[in-house]
């Protein structure tokens, strides 16, 4: 995590995921699960085709960089191979 708390916004979507969607000992299931009555969807990655549009290769290109800059380790390595 950035040592400058103003970037810290950007990680706050994936710490509540990750919250809403771990194991919770004393309610014995996920809040996500809890809340929904169900498991939450899981995330892909998608890396498309050559046959995708050129908009959706954009779209998907900005996604993979999106999700990239957000989920870095304090190391700088991304937790994900691309």
């Amino acid at each position: 995590m950035s040592a400058d708390p103003l970037k810290w916004s950007k990680a706050l979507p994936w710490a509540e995921y990750w919250y809403n969607t771990s194991y919770h000992i004393s309610a014995a299931m996920t809040p996500f699960k809890a809340l929904y009555g169900h498991d939450p969807p899981t995330l892909i990655r998608s890396k498309g085709s050559s046959k995708d549009t050129a908009d959706l290769q954009s779209q998907l290109a900005a996604r993979r960089i999106a999700v990239t800059a957000t989920i870095r380790t304090p190391q700088g390595s991304t937790n994900y191979e691309a």
